[in-house]
């Protein structure tokens, strides 16, 4: 998989493994966590991995490798790319194109949130403690 990296945004989730949500702004992020959470959770500021980015080399080494083992099952030639240099350069350009148009339309469908790149400013955000049963309260009538 070729690097494809996301801008730096702010992540929250139940602990500091798993992600499941970002934000543009960390108020964002924790106003989402004590709504969401109730009670402790953790956020951090990450650059986030854009999954998938498949490359076109590795599925036509896929399908060699597979017709390879179909071959040796029936004694057949070992397979491989025939045709000269541009012509197999030209059609490695087309599918990744077309790789690329299908990881854009169709990214939605993987939920990877948490595969970051980079990691900064966790922080485990305890809930808001409850205010006790005194605080606030004045007799009628004042003091």
């Amino acid at each position: 998989m070729s690097e494809n990296k996301k801008p730096w945004r702010w992540w929250v989730g139940t602990n500091n493994e798993r992600y499941d949500a970002s934000f543009a702004t960390k108020e964002e992020a924790l106003e989402v966590g004590h709504a969401d959470y109730g009670g402790s959770f953790y956020i951090c500021e990450a650059q986030g991995h854009e999954w998938p980015k498949l490359e076109a080399a590795l599925v036509i080494e896929r399908a060699l490798d597979d017709a390879m083992d179909v071959g040796e099952m029936f004694g057949e030639v070992e397979p491989e790319r025939i045709g000269g240099a541009e012509e197999i350069a030209a059609s490695m350009a087309e599918l990744q194109t077309l790789l690329d148009q299908w990881c854009e339309k169709w990214a939605h469908t993987f939920r990877q949130p948490d595969m970051f790149f980079a990691c900064d400013n966790e922080e485990h955000i305890e809930a808001d403690p409850l205010p006790t049963p005194t605080q606030g309260l004045q007799p009628e009538g004042g003091r």
